[in-house]
């Protein structure tokens, strides 16, 4: 099992050896009204960093991205427009019950 570790962790660390440069990868941005930036700059720089992903063809984790995007953006607003007492509830409650 040990050694199977060490070969996996191997591999990993020539991976991050031989990762493209960033400057080799293509950056994206979206420019979101200010209004969406008070609320959640969280959610801009996920979805940002989501969308440089799809960008990229990195399909498998783009979508994980703006998901949590999504999160950011609708928790944050619910936080900053209710109570402080509510905020630990927001946080820790599934998006679609935030929704609702």
């Amino acid at each position: 099992m040990l050694i199977h570790f060490d070969s996996w962790a191997l591999a990993i660390s020539k991976d991050v050896i031989n990762s493209p440069d960033k400057n080799t990868l293509k950056n994206a941005e979206k420019a979101f009204p200010k209004e969406v930036e008070k609320y959640s700059r969280n959610f801009t720089i996920i979805y940002n960093q989501a969308f440089t992903a799809e960008i990229n063809r990195l399909t498998e984790i783009c979508g994980l991205g703006y998901r949590k995007a999504f999160e950011f953006l609708i928790k944050d607003y619910l936080i900053k427009k209710n109570p402080k007492e509510e905020h630990q509830k927001i946080k820790t409650s599934m998006v679609a019950k935030c929704i609702d």
